[in-house]
């Protein structure tokens, strides 16, 4: 129970990544701010000031070599502008920003006889409150002494003051003012070194101890989880990592094995809308299999056109009126089939409301006509938009000649029956010639003369 407390309270990989990096920027800035916002105190210790005294010592030196005095009498001392580059080359590397030389004549009169601009350049203001800073009776003191001395003088503000006391010519007390700008670091190479090397080595530590952490309690959990998604790609679907005491790894298993969960689930039930799919299409297969099945063995043609006019089917029927082969029908134009645009087809059949169909001529393959009987249907599809329309054709050639045998027939009837009544009509006239020529004879052995010519009369 107190391990899975701990467990829960113990804060996160990445958490403590982000804490160790803070506590290492936070002790890098803390180094750099104490070696190089406090070198004050530095400077106050023995050894440090030890250096100091033998670096202006060396200065003194190179001072006392380039300057000349003039006579033992007014003891004026010149330097040429070889000397004087070399001295502010030489402060420059030291750091020392402007001095100024004071020496002390026979009459014990002391004054400046030279300035050193180090990296001050015409900047009146700063070399203003520097010149301010110089304190006399130091100066004074300094003059005072028989031996080499220094003293620094750290007042608040941005330079920091030294005093060199020296003889030039090991005969004339001269003291040596300089500035150096307290934003540098002003100590010796060997602890600076030393400070950087330590803080080279606590930051290589702890980047250490990073890389540890990383690669023992993020590495290893990230590739059990590339496998696991090598595996998931794999097919091995229903992979599950074990959790780790990490809270964001944990978090990470967590939503691992939730996709695995949900990729197996969803894989089932593809597996299923697959098989229903896989059904679905083979009764589909089937009834277009039967559709076709029963189109081309349908008594009529039936040809089935995109709104265009582009063919889209032509059955068996259809092949044997138009002698035209299905392959080479298909992709041609409807209207090659007719002797009138079908437009005007459809056109004519709406103003007539005719519903049942049309008779129209139609074209074979080798340009011959018939007559046919057209039905127009049009297809709708989903939006309710005419997207083709199917053309069931009849062909009514034996029809016509049907027709025109008939009429023939009822000609001929007619024919007939007038035929006989003109032959009734005329029997009834031979019949009374007939029986009139007959009693000629007898009124002639009479001699009844009157009554023969009475009878030729009625014959004439």
């Amino acid at each position: 129970m107190l391990n899975k407390i701990l467990n829960r309270i113990r804060p996160g990989l990445l958490t403590r990544l982000s804490n160790i990096i803070i506590i290492q920027l936070v002790f890098v800035f803390l180094a750099i701010t104490i070696i190089f916002f406090f070198p004050a105190n530095t400077n106050m210790k023995d050894n440090n000031y030890l250096t100091l005294k033998d670096k202006y010592a060396h200065i003194g030196q190179r001072i006392s070599k380039a300057m000349k005095i003039s006579s033992s009498k007014s003891n004026d001392i010149t330097i040429d502008d070889n000397s004087k580059k070399n001295l502010v080359a030489l402060l420059n590397r030291e750091r020392i920003i402007y001095s100024y030389l004071f020496v002390q004549g026979k009459n014990k009169e002391i004054k400046s006889v030279l300035t050193l601009n180090g990296s001050v350049k015409n900047d009146d203001d700063k070399i203003n409150a520097m010149q301010e800073l110089i304190d006399q009776g130091i100066i004074n003191y300094e003059m005072s002494q028989n031996n080499d001395n220094l003293i620094p003088v750290v007042p608040e503000t941005h330079f920091a003051v030294y005093y060199y006391r020296f003889n030039i010519n090991k005969r004339m007390p001269a003291v040596l003012v300089s500035f150096v700008d307290n934003k540098y670091l002003v100590s010796n190479r060997p602890q600076t070194i030393y400070a950087i090397l330590i803080l080279f080595l606590s930051s290589a530590l702890v980047s250490l101890l990073l890389i540890y952490l990383i690669n023992k309690r993020f590495q290893e959990p990230l590739k059990r989880l590339i496998m696991g998604l090598e595996k998931t790609a794999a097919g091995e679907l229903y992979y599950l990592m074990e959790s780790d005491n990490d809270e964001e790894l944990n978090k990470l298993t967590a939503a691992f094995n939730n996709m695995s969960k949900t990729l197996w689930d969803n894989h089932k039930k593809l597996k299923r809308y697959n098989l229903r799919l896989k059904d679905a299409y083979m009764m589909l297969k089937e009834s277009q299999k039967f559709l076709k099945t029963l189109i081309d063995s349908s008594p009529s043609c039936i040809i089935s056109a995109l709104d265009n006019g582009e063919i889209k089917s032509f059955n068996k029927k259809a092949v044997e009126i138009f002698g035209i082969d299905n392959k080479e029908a298909i992709g041609q134009n409807i209207n090659d089939l007719f002797t009138h645009p079908i437009d005007e087809i459809k056109a004519n059949k709406k103003e007539n409301g005719d519903e049942k169909g049309i008779e129209i001529l139609c074209r074979r393959g080798d340009g011959s006509l018939f007559p046919a009987f057209v039905n127009i249907s049009p297809l709708v599809n989903d939006d309710d938009k005419v997207s083709a329309y199917l053309y069931i054709i009849k062909d009514i050639s034996e029809s016509k000649s049907f027709q025109e045998m008939m009429i023939r027939i009822d000609r001929y009837y007619t024919r007939g029956e007038m035929a006989g009544d003109i032959a009734h009509e005329i029997n009834n006239f031979l019949a009374i010639l007939s029986g009139n020529v007959e009693l000629i004879p007898l009124f002639i052995k009479k001699g009844d003369q009157g009554k023969i010519e009475k009878k030729l009369a009625l014959m004439k």
